[in-house]
């Protein structure tokens, strides 16, 4: 149960504060749907630091 309150709580932070880490939820989804053929990483929109956050987890070097 705790475990959950967590999650939740870690997710508000992340939508209201704007900050992303490689962990983030949302970045987690992307880099699924990357790895997955479902889209490409220049689809990743240019939010707050989404796109960096996502290039980390995959281990890119971003050069934009």
């Amino acid at each position: 149960m705790f475990r959950r309150a967590r999650t939740i709580i870690k997710f508000i932070k992340e939508v209201f504060l704007m900050y992303f880490k490689p962990d983030s939820a949302i970045v987690r989804s992307y880099v699924i749907l990357i790895l997955a053929g479902k889209m490409i990483f220049d689809e990743v929109p240019e939010l707050f630091n989404l796109r960096e956050a996502v290039a980390e987890a995959l281990g890119l070097e971003e050069g934009n």
